[in-house]
This record gives C-alpha cells, structure tokens and sequence, in this order.
C-alpha cells in the first residue's frame, strides 16, 4: 500500500448496518448506521474551470448557506496569488434507492489550489490548498414507515477531508490544534501563525480534530514518530470533525506547501480522501 493511501485511510472504511423489527403488527423502520468515503489521485487536468468552480460555490451557497465552500468569508484575493483548479466530491449514506429516498446524509467536499507569489528560486513554488466538508441530513418519506411518516432526522457523526502530496511539502496548517468550542472558529487564531491561513466558519457543536504532516513508513504503513526510518514520499493532512447533530455542519482548513526548487512550478498533484458517517432511521 502506497503511503500516501496510508495516510489517507483514516479517512476510509464504510459501514451499513440495519436492524429491522415489528411492533404491533407494524413494520418498524430500521436503525441504520452507515459510512461512506472516497480517494482519488487528482492532477490540474481532472481539475474544474474557473468558471465551473464558480458554479459549484454558488450552487453550495444555496444549499448549506454559511455552511458553503468559503464558510463566513470569501475567497482569499490576495496579491501574487493565481487560481491553479478546485476539486469536488459527493458522499451520501444509507441505501441509496433509485427513487431517492433512503439516504440519511448528503455531503459535498472541495480542496481548491492557489499558486502564491513568485517562485522562489531557493525554496521552490508555494501553494496554498483549502479544504471544505459540507453535510446536511435528508429527510424523505419512506414507505416503510407506517402511516407514511417522515423519518426521524438522521444523526451526523464524521464528516472529513484530507489531502497527502507526493512531491510538495507541508508549511503550515490550520486548524493545527483540536477545536472543541462551538462558535465561529477563526483558522487565523488556531494555528501557530503564517500568512495566508485565513477564514472563518461556523461550528454548531462536536469537535474538529485535526491529522498533520505526517509521514508513514513505506513498507508496513506505520506511523514512524521519531522520525528515523520513515518514508519521504508524502505529507499529508487532515481534518475530521465528530459529534452528534441533526442538523447541518461545515469544515473547512487550509495548508500551505512549497514544491521543490527544481520541479515544475505548474504542476499539481496530490491524492484527496472524503468521509462521512451518520445514524438514523429508513
């Protein structure tokens, strides 16, 4: 197993459970507890336009409000700094009927990639990456319900993006601590400090944990943690945020990279993971 597919597996593994019972010669709908989640290696080809991109922000403005891909600010306009390409995904949990209904989550993800600055000949091209999660429960009715109730709102529990590089370095994150306390959480103020990590989002309860710059031992995939025989062909990061809501929650962080000198300052790889777990009724 690659290492950077190592990295990312703590954003993997998917479960679908269901228990389905009687009661009073009614058919009671099933508790499920479900998972999703997704990697896929992404270069500037598999990458949205700019307008596409801009398509998809408005689209997710509209259906997670301040919750959408720039959270409670707008896109960093810093001077110096170019668009390079955004990437999304969808998750959904649950069974997934053909007709719609039986999904307990809907979540969408996005990393979007700005080249900063000039290139420096020393350090090499840095870029900053951002990262979103967004998920909102669904609530159909479901003909298993009787007398065509609608279900229970489903229970979110994981919601998390990461990205590992195999060729850029990791600078700086942020969050780079766990963030317990509900509110605005302000990237800017939970990192030990660099430009460029800037914005805002709201958190509506749970906890935003954050997995960063690591590297995993090439052969058994390891976590090495003093460092000696550790495998360099990736860096990687993570945030996952875990609770139990019922309603909707977003997640967004930045990370900052720099490529080395002698590489190719246009190109732009990297491997993205998405998970999304949730509970409730079918």
């Amino acid at each position: 197993m690659s290492s950077r597919r190592t990295f990312l597996r703590q954003l993997g593994g998917a479960v679908a459970l269901g228990t389905l019972a009687t009661t009073a010669g009614c058919t009671v709908p099933p508790w499920i507890q479900a998972g999703a989640s997704g990697s896929g290696f992404e270069t500037r080809e598999t990458a949205l336009s700019r307008d596409t991109f801009d398509d998809y922000v408005a689209r997710m403005a509209d259906r997670y409000g301040d919750g959408g891909v720039w959270g409670l600010g707008d896109e960093p306009d810093d001077a110096d700094t170019t668009f390079v390409g955004a990437w999304t995904r969808q998750l959904t949990t649950g069974d997934g009927h053909d007709d719609g209904t039986g999904t307990l989550i809907l979540a969408d993800f996005a990393v979007v990639c700005h080249r900063l600055g000039p290139r420096d000949d020393a350090d090499g091209q840095r870029h900053r990456y951002w990262l979103w999660a967004a998920a909102a429960p669904t609530a159909s009715p479901t003909a298993d319900i009787p007398f065509g109730r609608r279900s229970v709102t489903p229970e979110l529990r994981t919601l998390g993006v990461g990205v590992a590089f195999s060729d850029d370095s990791i600078r700086a994150t942020s969050p780079d601590r766990p963030v317990t306390t509900p509110g605005v959480v302000d990237l800017a103020a939970v990192s030990s400090g660099s430009d460029g990590l800037v914005g805002r989002f709201p958190l509506a309860t749970g906890t935003v944990q954050p997995e960063a710059s690591v590297t995993w031992d090439g052969d058994d995939g390891e976590t090495d943690t003093e460092g000696d025989d550790a495998g360099t062909d990736t860096d990687g990061y993570a945030v996952e945020w875990t609770g139990r809501h019922r309603g909707s929650q977003s997640l967004n962080a930045v990370c900052l990279t720099v490529r080395p000198a002698d590489a190719d300052p246009e190109t732009v790889s990297f491997t993205m993971g998405s998970r999304l777990a949730a509970v409730g009724y079918l």
